[in-house]
């Protein structure tokens, strides 16, 4: 039993003197600089536009870490350029058409309506409203 606590005694003591350098840090992970200026212009204009409290914005900016991978990917040039008639299909299936439709139509039926109460004529149509506010989208 004597060696045992002398084992465990001296286990103790060379544990308690390490080296701080020696033990387990927490990994500083890189945060945003909140002073930047574009991140300043970001978070008062959020601010402004949602009617946010600008604490709130910079706590939650204060949480984020930056990934620089994943800004290298999306700055990295595409491998190939792909016409549009190779991926539309991805894009245009029939739901998405279906979806489509019933919006236009709801547009439609809210623009004529819209018209009528402002004595509007029949040239200002659902399909001139539906392709200015595409434009704006």
């Amino acid at each position: 039993m004597t060696s045992a606590r002398t084992c465990l005694a001296i286990v103790l003591t060379l544990l308690l003197a390490a080296p701080l350098s020696a033990r387990h840090k927490p990994v500083q992970h890189p945060k945003f600089d909140l002073k930047r200026p574009e991140i300043v212009a970001f978070v008062n204009d959020v601010v402004a536009r949602n009617q946010l409290k600008k604490r709130q914005v910079l706590a939650l900016l204060r949480k984020g870490e930056p990934q620089p991978k994943i800004i290298e990917a999306m700055t990295r040039p595409a491998e190939k350029v792909t016409p549009w008639w190779e991926y539309h299909d991805h894009f245009l299936t029939e739901e998405r058409i279906s979806l489509g439709a019933q919006f236009y139509a709801s547009i439609a039926s809210r623009s004529s309506e819209s018209r009528v109460r402002a004595g509007s004529p029949r040239s200002i149509s659902s399909r001139s409203w539906a392709s200015r506010r595409s434009m704006d989208a």
